[in-house]
């Protein structure tokens, strides 16, 4: 999803980008700061992108973990309400949103910032996993071997097709060296 004016206040001017994932209902969504959608170097990277999005995803078994205390909460807070007189009860999706994000602010300002947060690292890892895969692709296909096919013409069936050879190749090899 891109978003909807200008990126988010903490990535600012056109030499940076980055995304944010947060609860949608039972799902999550990725929102990406406009830098990634225009014709500047950011839109037409291949690889930025496959580097953020693998890290956004980072941040889906966050937001299970989170939903699933959120709604905990959601059904105490709906039964207080009930012995309250106008208490005010969000929704269940706002409540969410609410909780979640309560918990990145609060690593935040435990832990100095978004890039020493324990769950930022958490999701550093699908990064890592990308560019551990990249590497491999390329050392063993050739250098942008996996954007030169994301470029290439050949339908969309045959990328995911060679893009499951390469994934599977790579987890194979991965487990001779064990």
């Amino acid at each position: 999803m891109r978003g909807v004016s200008n990126p988010y206040p903490w990535y600012f001017g056109k030499d940076t980008y980055g995304g944010i994932t947060l609860p949608e209902g039972n799902h999550a969504a990725i929102t990406y700061t406009n830098s990634l959608f225009d014709d500047s170097e950011f839109g037409q990277n291949y690889y930025e992108w496959l580097d953020i999005s693998s890290h956004e995803v980072g941040h889906i078994n966050h937001i299970k973990a989170s939903n699933k205390i959120a709604d905990k909460q959601y059904e105490l807070l709906l039964k207080t309400s009930m012995y309250a007189k106008d208490m005010y009860v969000p929704s269940l999706e706002t409540h969410r949103t609410t909780s979640y994000l309560s918990k990145f602010i609060a690593s935040y300002l435990k832990y100095g910032g978004h890039d020493k947060s324990p769950l930022e690292k958490q999701a550093d890892k699908g990064s890592d996993s990308f560019n551990r895969f990249n590497n491999f692709v390329n050392e063993k296909y050739g250098n942008n071997s996996l954007i030169n096919l994301l470029k290439s013409d050949i339908s969309d069936t045959k990328k995911i097709q060679q893009i499951d050879k390469y994934w599977n190749e790579y987890v194979k090899s991965k487990e001779t060296t064990k």
